[in-house]
């Protein structure tokens, strides 16, 4: 473990040997397995995930953590797991495809907010015609306005 790191998930770092036996007790079975088989696959697979999010995208140890936890939710929020098929690859494959993937959506999410997202956008179209609409005269001083004090 290299200082700094942490150890959450056990001593592995690398990817392990996919047991297809939990991802399918995860697929059909009743509650308590799928309960029991996200355990184990998260147990398994979060040290892995936390080094290639710490060693192939940079980030710090804490950042690393909490992105790994961020992409365990997301993959049971999103049922990312139900379509996992032996037939279509290996499991870590698909884990690492899908954790790449997530990291890139996070990056540009994390961009955008800091260009001005989440600010109303203007087209230059909407602004053109603002500047084309007529607008109620303000109010400006009258040149031939008394002083204060003095008599009309």
């Amino acid at each position: 473990m290299a200082h700094g790191d942490t150890s959450i998930g056990g001593p592995r770092e690398g990817f392990h040997t996919t047991a297809w036996s939990m991802i399918l007790a995860y697929q059909k079975g009743n509650e308590i397995d799928r309960q029991e088989a996200i355990t184990q696959l998260i147990e398994q697979y979060w040290k892995p995930v936390y080094y290639y999010i710490r060693l192939q995208w940079g980030h710090t140890n804490e950042d690393s953590k909490d992105l790994a936890q961020q992409f365990f939710a997301h993959l049971l929020e999103a049922q990312t797991l139900t379509q996992v098929a032996r037939s279509r690859g290996r499991f870590r494959a698909f884990l690492k495809a899908t954790l790449k993937n997530y990291l890139t959506n996070d990056y540009w999410h994390g961009r955008a907010l800091k260009r001005g997202g989440g600010k109303q956008v203007v087209s230059l179209q909407q602004l053109q015609e603002a500047d084309r609409t007529p607008r109620a005269p303000t109010k400006t001083p009258n040149r031939h306005s008394t002083r204060s004090g003095d008599a009309p």
